[in-house]
């Protein structure tokens, strides 16, 4: 079975650390990744495209992280968000926010984060099918 495209906007003003989390997570093939270093941004392209998970930055210039977590709220965006950040003491919580992986952190770590968040176990179900009528003793 082919695997569903996902697409992550990865919202980081640190060059080397957007950088980092690009190489990492275009080793998974079915991840489509989109890079911005502002919240500003980052709302234009929640405008024009639909993502299944946002990698976010709280100390961004300008407009900070905390923000923009108001703004999706206000705006009902629900795709899940996880906050990496070294300072994450003052964060907002909303709705959006799944996951806080404080920076520094460990790449296997961050990379189970967005597996968990984008590629949620699917829950088999069984459907029964209705029971078939009755039959009297005579039949």
């Amino acid at each position: 079975m082919a695997e569903l495209i996902k697409h992550i906007l990865i919202i980081e003003d640190d060059e080397a650390i957007r950088t980092l989390l690009v190489d990492v997570l275009s080793e998974v093939e079915h991840y489509r990744l989109v890079t911005t270093s502002s919240a500003e941004n980052a709302l234009l392209l929640l405008e024009k495209t639909r993502f299944d998970l946002i990698i976010l930055d709280l100390g961004l210039p300008r407009m900070g992280g905390n923000e923009l977590l108001n703004k999706l709220k206000d705006e009902a965006i629900t795709t899940p968000v996880i906050v990496s950040s070294a300072n994450s003491q003052n964060l907002v919580a909303t709705p959006q926010v799944k996951m806080v992986i404080p920076k520094p952190f460990d790449i296997d770590h961050f990379l189970d984060a967005v597996e968990q968040l984008i590629e949620p176990e699917i829950i088999p179900y069984i459907v029964i099918p209705k029971p078939s009528p009755v039959s009297g003793p005579n039949k």
